[in-house]
């Protein structure tokens, strides 16, 4: 019967503005002294949603209106008289509310999310304070090889050569022979994904040894490391490391100056009504 009743009023939301109206003091439900109504029903029903997704949505609704009556009544029987005075409380919570929505939608609408590399350049250059390195840094390659493949100690011998066309032998060997070759495409990491690779105690030395291969024997697998630059706790982040950080503040900074804006406009206003 429920079913029916869903079909008929999901129906009824599909049809024409005039049958709408008719039907619009229809009673859906009620609980107490509490009635939901059609009309009720129409002003909450989200746009561009289907026949077969609107009847899992009235459902839903009907449900959550039902619990938050409960709930209330339930209250307004249990609590004191002197704790139901919420008037003020109410009023604070929807201004609260709708300004937080507002702040929103106007900052959305305001803000200039594009971010030049000049603009980058000047913010790091003048907030190298603020970009500081948390955590170790690194630039390094990461190499993986079957314990099968018998001339796997090759990677140790060619790994820390800056010869081209060494490297380029390299490169040629891991794509046939490798399970993981990652240089990182030549970026810095932090140090803590080379952990969670292997638990080298190399990796925990306050002095990184660089452009020294590290492996480490598996039960199946040798991994090799190269470590060839490093950055420690505390020194100055590199650009091209720090850019996507810059990029964020320089857009929470503007949403600020927005939302400074806005507050202003209201004070304003707020001034204007009182005198």
């Amino acid at each position: 019967m429920k079913y029916f009743l869903y079909l008929f009023l999901i129906g009824i939301l599909f049809s024409c503005d005039s049958f709408k109206s008719e039907k619009s003091k229809e009673l859906v439900l009620s609980y107490g002294s509490q009635d939901l109504l059609f009309e009720d029903v129409i002003a909450n029903y989200p746009k561009g949603i289907n026949k077969k997704d609107s009847i899992s949505w009235f459902d839903n609704y009907k449900r959550q209106w039902l619990k938050n009556q409960i709930i209330i009544q339930k209250v307004e029987k249990e609590l004191p008289s002197s704790e139901l005075n919420i008037g003020l409380e109410l009023l604070q919570y929807k201004s609260d509310l709708l300004k937080f929505k507002f702040q929103n939608y106007y900052i959305k609408n305001k803000i200039n999310t594009q971010v030049s590399l000049e603009e980058i350049n000047s913010f790091y250059s003048n907030n190298k304070a603020a970009l500081r390195v948390i955590n170790v840094l690194v630039k390094a390659s990461y190499i993986e090889v079957s314990n099968n493949v018998k001339d796997r100690y090759k990677v140790k011998k060619w790994l820390p050569s800056k010869n081209e066309r060494i490297q380029e032998k390299l490169k040629m060997y891991c794509l046939k022979n490798a399970v993981v070759f990652d240089d990182f495409e030549g970026e810095w990491i932090e140090l803590n994904i080379l952990k969670r690779l292997s638990d080298l105690k190399e990796f925990n030395k306050n002095k990184l040894d660089l452009n020294k291969v590290l492996y480490t024997v598996n039960d199946s697998t040798t991994k090799y490391f190269l470590i060839y630059e490093a950055m420690y706790k505390g020194s100055v982040m590199p650009l091209e490391y720090a850019q996507e950080t810059i990029v964020r503040l320089i857009i929470n900074n503007r949403k600020a100056q927005i939302i400074e804006e806005l507050n202003r406009l209201i004070e304003q206003a707020v001034e204007a009504e009182y005198k």
